[in-house]
Order: C-alpha cells, then sequence, then structure tokens
C-alpha cells in the first residue's frame, strides 16, 4: 500500500452555524489522503489500473458542496 496525496484543491462552499456563513460561503482547501494498492498498475503502466485523480478531486468537490454547520461532518 501507498500513500497518494492531494494538496490545495480548492473549492467553493456554504458551511457554517452561522447564517451569514451559510449565506455568504467561503473558499476552502482541502488536503486529501488515500491509501492504494499500486502493485498491478506499476506493472502494467495502465490508467485503467491505477487510482483516479480526476475523480478523487470530483468527489472532494462534490463532498464540500453538502452544507453542513461543522467541518468535521464534510471530512467524515
Amino acid at each position: 500500500m501507498v500513500e497518494i496525496i492531494l494538496k490545495n484543491v480548492r473549492c467553493f462552499s456554504s458551511h457554517g452555524c452561522l447564517k451569514e456563513e451559510t449565506t455568504i460561503g467561503s473558499d476552502y482547501r482541502v488536503d486529501l489522503s488515500v491509501s492504494a494498492c499500486l502493485n498491478k498498475s506499476s506493472t502494467t503502466d495502465n490508467l485503467d489500473d491505477t487510482v483516479d485523480y480526476v475523480l478523487l478531486n470530483k468527489i472532494v468537490v462534490e463532498e464540500m458542496g453538502v452544507p453542513a454547520k461543522l467541518l468535521e461532518v464534510v471530512a467524515k
């Protein structure tokens, strides 16, 4: 297993407990860490056998787009 880290995924979201926070929104920067087995992709050199970084970025942006009062909820 190896750790793959995405840094500085930027998105705009409306999280917070206060009405102003959810109305105005804020810019966020998200770092993501995932563990993956890259044994197959390291030998096949095939994109279909590895981690899709574009998909990981999309998941972060989609999850950040769901408003929550606490960032802990979003992170989970």
